[in-house]
């Protein structure tokens, strides 16, 4: 009997042994098994983001191409730069035409941002009768540039003499 309960704790280990081994085996091949699937599926959100990504660009550059006629026309809207020196010549004449004494001077130009063209500033003086600083300013309001006004000063002198000094920028295209 002893020899048998010796076959049975032998046999009993190995089983037991065996089924440990395929245990720790099962374990190990399921974590290993776990952390590939993880990486297939990391990798397949990746892919599948690239590919939306490069979908993406592909329709932003078909949209940037039907923009650029768009673009082109505005470029065209806005003076060139070297357009602007007879700026002053032009409301000289408008004013004089009008019976008004005039002065004008270009200040600080700035470069071109992100979402804004080049601009100059500007001052111009004029002095005159009301009515007329009236009909001159609505005359620079539909002239075809496009200018910002930052500030108007008027003062008037004696009856109905008034001086105005305005300030503003004008956006061109380099």
């Amino acid at each position: 009997m002893d020899d048998f309960k010796k076959k049975l704790i032998l046999r009993l280990a190995v089983a037991f042994g065996v089924v440990a081994v395929i245990g720790f085996l099962i374990f190990y091949l399921g974590s290993d098994i776990e952390k590939r699937s993880n990486l297939i599926f990391s990798t397949r959100s990746a892919f599948s983001q690239s590919v939306s990504d490069v979908n993406e660009l592909a329709r932003l550059r078909e949209v940037a191409k039907s923009i650029i006629p768009m673009k082109e026309t505005l470029d065209k809207a806005l003076p060139r730069r070297d357009t602007l020196f007879s700026l002053p010549r032009e409301y000289e004449k408008m004013a004089t035409d009008s019976g008004l004494e005039f002065t004008f001077k270009f200040g600080e130009e700035s470069k071109p941002q992100q979402n804004a063209p080049s601009r100059i500033r500007f001052e111009m003086n004029i002095r005159g009768d009301y009515d007329k600083l009236l009909a001159f300013l609505q005359s620079i309001e539909i002239s075809p540039h496009y200018i910002n006004f930052l500030s108007l000063n008027l003062i008037r002198i004696e009856g109905n003499r008034y001086n105005i000094t305005l300030s503003g920028e004008i956006f061109f295209n380099e």
